[in-house]
């Protein structure tokens, strides 16, 4: 019994059936009502779904047939891998090529058999859909194998499916490693920050308490101011590495929702914002202004605000580069939402600042230099339910609008 030549391509078919991950899978719904659909049609009592692999014919699905697998050398389908369409051996015992084979000499008694290749997008047979039969039978008509290259294109559609949902399943759980990976890191990172952080705030506390003895040294005094201006800026600081790592824990699935349903007095947080950073403005030659009319309560996490309004002024300040930065809040006409913005009179952003607001990667290095902030914030509102808005106008200016939900001051306690 002649043993098939192998295909000039089969190296490449051969990884290509690998990439499928079918082999030695469990039985499938689809394949098998297909299987079945194809000996019914025909009038068989085997059909089979064969997958050639290196040393054996491996059966995805099958009817009539005990044996889950036969050697490559007994397989039929070995020689329909050569033929570029239906191989149809009307036959067997006078065929030399299978004339002694065990599947014609032996129990199964093969008279008969027809394989139409499964042929992937890339042209490469993974094997076929075949039919045999015991007693001798016409040849196909033209209708029958049309029939017959139908199932196999839909044999194929289904391992085509089952390759799809393995790699989607491949990327998500890469997907999820790559989570607990970061979450590992990120807590690591935290860590890395806060000690320091700590170790400054703890310093800038014995300072603090060294120059405020209620003596009149004017150089005592000036030292306090500093030391009040190590102790803000020290928390702040703090704040926001916390609030930054939060927001990249919420972009890996991991969102702290300890201050659910806090309220955030604009006035106090805003003027924080405003003492912080209008040393920095001057010394770019910049000036801060605060505007602020009544008291505004808002719904959301005070910490979180004060971080996003931080890095808005911060980007304001890097970018700018000249004039003014505004800080303002005002409620809205029906007195349902707050809207605070962030306003400068820089050169604006470049006309495709709308992505500044997507989540998606950018590769404009124009916008990239303005990503970092506007990032920060864009997480921070979404986790807090605020609208987020950004009006450019070139050489005019940028400003950038938080608008959240009000909470009437009588509500909460001082």
């Amino acid at each position: 019994m002649p043993a098939a030549p192998l295909p000039l391509n089969e190296a490449a078919r051969l990884a290509a059936l690998r990439r499928y991950g079918i082999l030695d899978s469990e039985s499938s719904p689809a394949f098998d009502a297909l299987t079945r659909l194809a000996a019914r049609l025909f009038d068989v009592p085997v059909a089979v779904v064969s997958l050639v692999d290196e040393d054996r014919q491996w059966f995805k699905a099958r009817v009539g047939m005990d044996a889950c697998q036969t050697p490559r050398d007994h397989a039929f389908c070995a020689w329909a891998l050569l033929e570029p369409d239906i191989l149809e051996v009307l036959d067997p015992l006078g065929d030399p090529r299978f004339a002694d084979n065990p599947l014609v000499t032996g129990d199964m008694r093969v008279r008969y058999y027809a394989g139409a290749p499964l042929i992937n997008p890339d042209g490469l047979v993974m094997g076929t859909l075949c039919l045999f039969d015991t007693r001798r039978r016409p040849a196909l008509s033209e209708q029958q194998r049309e029939t017959l290259r139908t199932l196999a294109d839909a044999v194929m559609g289904e391992l085509n499916q089952h390759a799809a949902r393995l790699q989607s399943d491949l990327a998500l759980s890469a997907a999820r490693d790559l989570n607990t990976l970061a979450r590992e890191r990120l807590s690591g990172l935290a860590e890395s920050f806060n000690t320091p952080l700590t170790a400054l705030l703890g310093y800038g506390q014995l300072l603090y308490s060294a120059t405020h003895t209620g003596s009149s040294d004017p150089k005592l005094e000036t030292l306090g101011r500093y030391a009040d201006a190590i102790q803000s800026a020290g928390k702040s600081l703090l704040e926001l590495v916390n609030t930054t790592l939060e927001a990249m824990r919420a972009h890996h699935g991991s969102i702290d929702q300890n201050n659910a349903g806090s309220v955030a007095n604009l006035h106090s947080l805003l003027d924080e914002v405003h003492t912080l950073t209008a040393p920095l403005a001057e010394q770019r030659g910049m000036t801060m202004r605060l505007s602020l009319t009544s008291p505004l309560w808002v719904k959301g996490d005070p910490i979180r605000l004060k971080q996003m309004v931080l890095a808005l002024v911060a980007n304001a300040l890097k970018h700018a580069g000249r004039g003014v930065i505004d800080l303002n809040a005002h409620p809205s006409d029906d007195g349902r939402t707050i809207t605070l913005t962030v306003s400068d009179q820089g050169p604006g952003l470049p006309p495709a600042m709308a992505s500044l607001l997507d989540p998606a990667p950018l590769t404009d290095p124009a916008l990239l230099a303005h990503r970092g902030g506007l990032t920060v914030v864009r997480t921070m509102a979404a986790m807090q339910g605020f609208g987020l808005a950004v009006t450019s106008t070139p050489g005019i200016g940028c400003m950038v609008q938080i608008n959240a939900r009000r909470h009437q001051p009588e509500l909460v306690s001082a």
